[in-house]
């Protein structure tokens, strides 16, 4: 019984870690990083969507903390990660980030850094809410 309910669930994982993890490593091992050392274990743990928090260490605050952020935002999206089965929760208690009033500067500062615009829109939610409608029915 508690195998059939686990593989009708939609399994999410929110390791909170996981990005702190990656970016340490060089960019270009990111994504190998990801698939070699994380992405069997989520496998095996029967996860269908993978919520990757960003939290900014207090050694990166508040100078570095916006830099940060973006550098884990791009660790987080393709290549290195699934575009379609990756949410990015954002900290915006950060510095820069005094609030959710403050994400159109986090936009911007995406949109700097080259990000394309499909992305952005994925990181602020997008994914997150495709990923209900889909799989829930929830419409907003």
């Amino acid at each position: 019984m508690s195998v059939e309910l686990h593989d009708r669930a939609v399994v999410a994982d929110t390791h909170n870690d996981l990005l702190m993890a990656v970016v340490e490593r060089p960019p270009e091992r990111w994504a190998e990083f990801f698939r070699e050392r994380w992405l069997p274990q989520l496998r095996t743990g029967g996860v269908d969507v993978q919520v990757l928090p960003v939290f900014v260490d207090d050694q990166f605050r508040p100078e570095g903390a916006l830099r940060r952020t973006l550098r884990m935002i791009e660790c987080a999206t393709p290549p290195c990660c699934d575009a379609d089965h990756t949410g990015i929760p954002l900290d915006t208690s950060l510095p820069g980030l005094d609030g959710p009033a403050e994400l159109p500067a986090l936009t911007e500062a995406m949109l700097t850094c080259g990000m394309p615009e499909e992305d952005i829109t994925a990181v602020l939610g997008g994914k997150v809410l495709r990923l209900f409608r889909e799989n829930r029915g929830w419409s907003r």
